[in-house]
């Protein structure tokens, strides 16, 4: 025998809900409260939701080239309080030669960077990889970007940057 709810039931579309975002709260509510199975389902959701409003951004993406020539930058914006910016940075070089450097709102580059070439002492061309990486705790806010230059580049480029917010 299965308990149910003291709550009258009332079909989502009814005029006897309030209208807009009350409206959603409501069946909401009546849909998840009468037992500890959706009690269960209702703390899951108001969980979720408040992991979408969590305190970080999370910048991805990548970038494949083909025997090109490219000076690109990725910026991403670092607001005012931020604690921690990380970042990974892979390369990979199968022909050229790429170079991946971090520049502050100010255009001041920063010692970290990644320069790839595939040619040998031989005149041969040899694959090459790399990565750029850190946990930065930054004094400089604004926009930031990573700058990215290929000179007869055939390769890809993958980025992930997450800013955490206060």
């Amino acid at each position: 025998m299965t308990k149910t709810s003291s709550l009258p039931q009332i079909h989502p579309r009814s005029t006897l809900y309030p209208p807009g975002k009350i409206r959603f709260w409501c069946i909401i509510f009546q849909n998840f409260t009468g037992n500890l199975k959706n009690m269960k389902k209702l703390l899951f959701f108001l969980l979720l939701l408040g992991a979408t409003k969590a305190k970080a951004q999370l910048i991805k993406g990548s970038i494949d080239r083909r025997d090109s020539t490219i000076n690109r930058s990725i910026p991403f914006e670092v607001p005012t309080g931020t604690k921690l910016v990380k970042y990974v940075i892979k390369v990979y070089a199968a022909k050229g030669e790429v170079t991946v450097s971090l520049s502050d709102p100010n255009d001041k580059r920063s010692s970290l960077n990644v320069s790839l070439g595939t040619k040998t002492r031989s005149g041969g061309n040899e694959p090459s990889k790399g990565e750029l990486s850190d946990d930065l705790k930054p004094k400089v806010f604004g926009t930031w970007k990573f700058n990215i230059g290929s000179e007869n580049a055939t390769g890809r480029i993958e980025y992930q940057i997450e800013i955490k917010k206060p």
